[in-house]
């Protein structure tokens, strides 16, 4: 506080310095609410973007190697990914045929997959 100012001029001086800290800090956090939602927009574009295109890879994959590599691939937003199930099914169909691991064996084990995934979608 200066010499000689009273102690309302204090006030009002306090009173609009924190007005205007208030407002600056209002069109700060309007900025960034605006910057973040933005960004939030294209991370949710480049994700849809990028499961599009694993999905496709996976069909391509699917394709090229008859289903094979769906064994060893873990990538989960491909349409053909194995599932939890899909696993114990698999397990229990090889413990069953005493089938040992080999491509055979994966390209038997994939047809049972298939088989198995349409038996599902009629059901």
């Amino acid at each position: 506080m200066g010499k000689g100012m009273s102690l309302e001029e204090f006030r009002t001086a306090l009173s609009s310095d924190a007005t205007i800290e208030n407002e600056k800090l209002k069109a700060e956090l309007k900025t960034l609410k605006e910057k973040s939602e933005t960004e939030i927009a294209e991370l949710k574009e480049k994700s849809e973007q990028y499961e599009q295109w694993c999905k496709q890879l996976g069909r391509r994959c699917f394709v090229q190697t008859c289903g094979v590599m769906c064994m060893n691939c873990d990538i989960e937003c491909c349409d053909y990914a194995l599932t939890w199930e899909d696993w114990e099914s698999i397990t229990k169909y090889m413990q069953k045929n005493k089938l040992p691991r080999t491509t055979e064996t994966y390209e038997k084990v994939i047809k049972f997959i298939c088989d198995r995934r349409k038996k599902h979608l009629k059901d």
